[in-house]
């Protein structure tokens, strides 16, 4: 038989890999020894046991048993299977080429495995098999390699099946543990004598014409190449999603526990920073595995960094990203694809390890603040009393006037703020153009605004009397803090004094001394 001269010798190839003399031997022998295809003699496994499944790819026209609980990665333009029990994998790949004999199609699958691994190493002549219900249509060659794999601790077996119709080369690899391979030999072996072949839909095209005119158009598609986009895709899409979901979480976080100041900036940031790198990575990935041409990748590239049109060139991206996983037959979930992305991402994993030391430094950082908070000596009580005010208070600290605005129709408008450790206290006066007609209507008023005002639940509302002039007494939660708020009215004079701080301190001894201390002259 005749070789093209690009497959005549084989680089690499070990002592034991098929040489031309072999391949006039194979060729004129038709008693070369076949690979048994019935279960009966499947030594010491019972395939019923295994309750073997149909996985197809109509892409390749590819139909094979295997056992029910490998676990299949959808992909229309490869079948792979993964038992993760025993780590034992299949990887199906193959093109449309017309007339290409059986001889020379293993011509070219062996030394691209050599190639692709070169720790592997041939330990067996190929061996021609025939398929239950193959006849004159489907022919096959079985060959087998052995070695061990970078980061691998122990030897790998691998079987290439090369298999061949008058339109289709299909490659169908087994690989596992040596150990894992001894055990189940008989099981692989039937797996490739149940394989068949039938219409490919659609059929797979040609390599594309750059290829042409070089040895490498003799070489079918490589699976790691459709297989790192469609991770990368998958991968890309799941680091976006975890990030937009992290950013609604800090903006709830924000909102909700209200946080502000220089310290909410330092717990915030390294979350915002963390959510930043990780959508960048994703964006970046998505955009390598989609399949525009360069020119709309830059265009879109460009986008991304262009306030409001980024958010226009991530949905594309993500939309795209979703089109092309679910013409491979994925599903996509809150999380894009687990099933698409390859066991070497550690992706999730990292973030989720980040998040964790993040969440610790933070907890660390509050509980150290909380700290140096309740260590704090308390601020000695100083007595406010306004001249010509009849009135007198004793908050912490120096009581400092606020310059706020004043409401409509009142005079003589006064707010003085004082703050200690987690609570902040208040006090605020104003005169009346006159005496409401009826004050308990009046204070209910006061009482609905600053209900309103501070969107707040009220837990307690009482009326209260000092020395005659009627009061109210509230305590509101609000925004996640406490606050309690009593007003008098005094004549035409309205006294609101206002004390808050983190639900923990509701019942503080320093809350109920500073209302205590209220007294009007």
């Amino acid at each position: 038989m005749k070789f093209d001269s690009f497959n005549a010798k084989p680089q690499g190839q070990s002592a034991g890999a098929l040489s031309l003399d072999d391949w006039d031997k194979l060729e004129s022998q038709p008693e070369v020894s076949h690979v048994s295809s019935s279960q009966r003699e499947l030594t010491g496994h019972d395939i019923a046991n295994l309750r073997p499944r149909e996985f197809r790819n109509v892409s390749l026209g590819l139909e094979l048993y295997a056992p029910g609980k490998w676990h299949e990665t959808k992909n229309s333009r490869s079948l792979r299977l993964h038992d993760m029990a025993t780590g034992t994998k299949l990887k199906a790949k193959g093109f449309a080429r017309q007339d290409v004999s059986i001889e020379k199609w293993v011509g070219m699958r062996l030394p691209m495995l050599t190639k692709e691994m070169p720790e592997m190493t041939q330990v067996a002549k190929p061996v021609a098999i025939q398929g239950e219900n193959w006849g004159s249509r489907v022919q096959g060659i079985v060959t087998e390699y052995q070695g061990r794999l970078p980061g691998d601790e122990e030897d790998s077996h691998l079987l290439i099946c090369c298999l061949r119709t008058d339109s289709m080369l299909i490659s169908v690899t087994i690989s596992a543990p040596t150990p894992v391979f001894a055990m189940n030999r008989a099981v692989y072996n039937w797996i490739f004598s149940r394989c068949d072949i039938g219409m490919a839909f659609p059929v797979l095209p040609a390599l594309p014409a750059s290829t042409r005119g070089t040895g490498a158009r003799h070489q079918p598609a490589q699976d790691s190449n459709d297989y790192v986009e469609l991770g990368n895709l998958a991968s890309g899409m799941r680091l976006l999603n975890v990030a937009m979901l992290m950013f609604g979480g800090i903006v709830w976080s924000v909102q909700h526990f209200h946080l502000r100041g220089t310290q909410a900036a330092i717990m915030v940031f390294p979350f915002l920073a963390l959510v930043a790198v990780m959508s960048l990575f994703g964006l970046i990935r998505m955009y390598r595995g989609t399949d525009w041409g360069r020119p709309f990748k830059i265009i879109v590239g460009f986008l991304a960094f262009i306030p409001f049109f980024n958010i226009l060139a991530v949905l594309a991206i993500n939309l795209r990203a979703r089109a092309i996983l679910r013409a491979e037959g994925y599903k996509i979930g809150l999380l894009a694809c687990k099933e698409a992305i390859p066991e070497s991402n550690h992706d999730m994993s990292n973030v989720i390890m980040l998040t964790v030391v993040l969440i610790l430094a933070e907890f660390g950082y509050a509980s150290y603040m909380n700290s140096r908070s309740s260590a704090a000596p308390e601020s000695a009580l100083t007595e406010l009393s306004v001249p010509g005010q009849h009135f007198s208070i004793s908050m912490p600290g120096e009581p400092v006037e606020q310059r706020l605005a004043a409401p409509t129709g009142v005079s003589n408008h006064h707010t003085y703020l004082s703050r200690a450790g987690k609570l902040q206290y208040a006090i605020t006066y104003f005169d009346l153009a006159s005496k409401p007609d009826e004050p308990g209507l009046f204070l209910e008023g006061i009482r609905d605004g600053i209900v309103s005002d501070l969107k707040a639940i009220v837990i307690e509302d009482n009326t209260t009397m000092l020395k005659g002039n009627a009061g109210r007494s509230m305590v509101l939660s609000a925004k996640g803090e406490i606050k309690k708020v009593t007003f008098f009215l005094a004549g035409k004079t309205v006294y609101l004094i206002e004390a808050g701080g983190p639900k923990s301190e509701e019942h503080s001894p320093r809350i109920a001394a500073f209302f205590e201390s209220f007294h009007l002259n």
